[in-house]
């Protein structure tokens, strides 16, 4: 296996960059699982969906720039496991240019080479080799394309997708393969040790003229493209994301993590939680609930998810034992019936859709799951002046408040039944279950 783990010119994670930002992360005292889940969860999500000036760039080139596509994405996470003693390797491909209709459209779509270069990552583990695809997009960008085309049945290509089902992609590493392109893949190129063997035998070739272009004009265009799709969307949710990400390192000392404090001390009361129960937080903040909750049995599997991608980045520095992803809590990156508790604090009058919440909410929680709500409440006059007057000029991303009544029938009608109520003064928690 050493060939496997030795740095290249690409792979250089013998650079003091490279060593000191693994360190950073403490990722070498992690077990192997939790070494290749935080990585993947790194690069997939803290290093955006980009084009950088070309594939052969070095991993400390791509840490610099701070985004990635297929293949750049896939050297820094290669970088970065043999960095920690992971073994992998490249597999090579030519992949279909219609993946890229939609970042890049009109004569420039027409200018692109008719097959890409594409690589993806095997990693070994436990005695198998895992193909590993699905980091390329980040979970944001993903969300707003799903939401852009949440009417789309069957296979999908484009936008840098290539899919049998976009809205349920197999994208999320839970020691298996993972993919989001496979389906654009054209020609199979074999397997390379190393990212620098697979280009110096199949470098893209685009001409001195088309390289310059790409280089200076061209990826700029389809970058500027995927943050616009990626900062796309509801004008609420955006809203939440630029406030929460503005107070990402400050929020126990701002006004939300203040106040939000006491719904968290109470919820954590009514968290009835047994040894090796599975707990996600949705809109999890800073992590302070979900941390909290772990503590109260033995072998809790943790989760906590946040659209704002500042306050994830906070809480992966100061939980590495919880799993940590962004994502809105109206489309949760997760399978059926993976939870017995799901938590949301103070997060409900910020969803688009609350109806959207319930049901996935139902989904990945067990049969019999608890789901734990936590919300606002004010008097009919005081809900009316914060709904129609405060939220417009506060602009943290608030949508309606709920009122007591409303909030019972998002339980009841969509499979829950009510199991203990705690109300006083502005606070309102409902416990249900699945059922």
């Amino acid at each position: 296996m050493n060939r496997y783990l030795k740095p290249t010119e690409m792979l250089n994670y013998k650079d003091a960059r490279v060593q000191e930002f693994v360190k950073s992360k403490n990722w070498q005292n992690f077990n192997e699982k939790d070494k290749i889940l935080a990585i993947y969860n790194y690069v997939q999500d803290e290093i955006p969906f980009g084009y950088n000036t070309h594939d052969t760039i070095a991993a400390t080139s791509i840490l610099k720039d701070g985004y990635g596509q297929c293949n750049t994405k896939g050297t820094l996470f290669m970088t970065l496991l043999r960095a920690v003693g992971v073994p992998c390797r490249t597999h090579g491909f030519f992949i279909e240019k219609r993946i890229q209709k939609g970042v890049v459209n009109g004569i420039v779509f027409g200018l692109c080479p008719k097959e890409l270069v594409h690589s993806w990552v095997e990693v070994y583990y436990q005695g198998q080799w895992l193909n590993i695809e699905g980091f390329i997009l980040d979970r944001q960008y993903l969300n707003r394309l799903q939401d852009k085309f949440k009417g789309h049945n069957g296979s999908f290509c484009g936008y840098g997708a290539a899919t049998p089902d976009l809205q349920n992609p197999q994208n999320e590493w839970n020691e298996g393969d993972t993919y989001i392109q496979k389906d654009a893949i054209t020609k199979d190129l074999g397997v390379f040790d190393s990212p620098d063997e697979l280009f110096a035998a199949h470098r893209q070739t685009i001409g001195r003229m088309k390289g310059f272009m790409y280089k200076n004009i061209i990826r700029h265009i389809m970058n500027r493209n995927t943050k616009r799709i990626r900062l796309s969307g509801n004008k609420n949710e955006l809203d939440s994301i630029r406030r929460y990400n503005s107070i990402a390192r400050q929020y126990d000392d701002s006004f939300d993590g203040r106040f939000t404090a006491k719904f968290k001390r109470e919820m954590l009361e009514l968290c009835a939680v047994s040894s090796g129960d599975a707990v996600l937080d949705v809109g999890c903040a800073n992590g302070s609930l979900i941390s909290e909750i772990k503590r109260k049995g033995n072998n809790i599997r943790a989760c906590g998810v946040d659209i704002a991608p500042n306050m994830i980045d906070e809480c992966r520095k100061r939980y590495k034992d919880i799993l940590f992803k962004i994502s809105s809590g109206e489309n949760l990156p997760f399978e059926n019936g993976s939870f017995d508790m799901i938590t949301i604090c103070c997060v409900l009058h910020h969803l688009n859709n609350p109806v959207n919440f319930f049901r996935e909410a139902h989904r990945v929680l067990k049969t019999e799951g608890t789901l734990l709500v936590g919300e606002l409440w004010f008097p009919f006059g005081l809900r009316q002046l914060a709904d129609w007057v405060l939220s417009p000029l506060i602009k943290a991303g608030d949508n309606k408040l709920f009122s007591h009544t409303r909030l019972k029938r998002l339980f009841a009608g969509h499979g829950f039944s009510i199991t203990e109520i705690y109300k006083k003064g502005t606070m309102q928690i409902i416990k249900g279950r699945k059922q």
